[in-house]
């Protein structure tokens, strides 16, 4: 009876063993998964896929519009200030 026990208790630890991976396989895992994400976002960033013609502006259409004067040196003048 102890000689079963023992033996089942070895088969069931080995059996553990085999199913638990290794650091080594985690780690090839997650740079598996994260060249899988840089070729995806890759995918996107080059945006073969898109078709953006719909999206341009017909320069007629501006020269209408009027220009605004550029006040970018007056919005922080803080020398009337103190």
């Amino acid at each position: 009876m102890k000689y079963i026990l023992i033996l089942l208790m070895i088969s069931l630890t080995t059996h553990a063993a085999q199913n638990k991976p290794t650091k080594e396989q985690l780690a090839v895992q997650k740079a598996i998964e994260a060249e899988k994400k840089i070729a995806k976002e890759q995918v996107f960033h080059q945006g073969s896929n898109y078709d953006l013609k719909s999206q341009e502006v017909d320069l007629s259409s501006v020269d209408g519009l009027s220009t605004e004067e550029d006040t970018s040196n007056d919005d922080f003048d803080m020398d009337d200030a103190y």
